[in-house]
């Protein structure tokens, strides 16, 4: 599962497209995860992360990302408020 949660997290913000080029540094205020299967799993190794910026304004992004398994069946579902330093 610990692999699965880094992979989620690797991606920067989904409101990074907003940012000046060079950016500045961000930092997770809160992040809850929902685990949607009791042992997640990929034959193949792959998997898909979605991540969309529900907001982002005045210092601050709300997103949203999934995780879903290599036969498309969703395994995390996660809500991520970030600081952005920008």
């Amino acid at each position: 599962m610990a692999p699965l949660i880094a992979l989620a997290d690797a991606l920067p913000p989904a409101a990074i497209v907003n940012f000046q080029p060079g950016g500045g540094p961000i930092s997770t205020m809160t992040w809850s995860i929902d685990v949607l299967s009791d042992a997640p799993r990929s034959a193949s190794g792959w998997w898909l992360v979605r991540s969309t910026a529900q907001t982002a304004v005045n210092g601050y992004s709300a997103q949203d990302m999934v995780v879903w398994d290599d036969q498309g069946a969703p395994v995390l579902a996660m809500r991520q408020t970030v600081a952005i330093f920008a």
